[in-house]
């Protein structure tokens, strides 16, 4: 299979890295040993949406678990006035750690170090309170 130049640039993706890659079922699998019911999923952006997309494109069963979703996007609309990708929240918190966006566990860390930065800004009950008002409840 041959990967468009645009994913090449933007993942670092290479033919060599598809070899290890694992089909999307087994991925499900792996995510569903790892997802307790009731677990807390944080994203900056659409990222639940995306997966319940690829387990109804990919003709798979759900999970059937119910999970807590944060979207960090709407969180951090709301205490900036800016929707913030991934590579912009490491720019506006001064994150500056050698991270590459577009790198899933650097993202990770990216988005973690967001939420400690955010969390560090405010009292913890204005924290709490913020996270419950962008709190979302969803079945995977």
């Amino acid at each position: 299979m041959k990967i468009p130049r645009r994913l090449i640039s933007l993942t670092n993706f290479t033919n060599k890295k598809l070899k290890k890659a694992i089909p999307f079922n087994i991925f499900l699998n792996k995510l569903n040993r790892l997802i307790k019911k009731n677990s807390f999923l944080i994203a900056n952006g659409e990222d639940v949406k995306l997966l319940k997309m690829n387990i109804d494109f990919n003709r798979l069963k759900s999970l059937n678990k119910n999970v807590n979703c944060i979207n960090l996007r709407n969180i951090t609309k709301e205490e900036t006035g800016k929707k913030l990708e991934t590579e912009k929240l490491k720019k506006y918190f001064k994150i500056n750690i050698n991270l590459k966006s577009h790198n899933s566990l650097d993202d990770c860390k990216i988005v973690f170090y967001a939420i400690k930065n955010i969390k560090k800004q405010k009292s913890f009950i204005k924290f709490s309170n913020l996270i419950k008002k962008n709190l979302e409840k969803t079945k995977l």
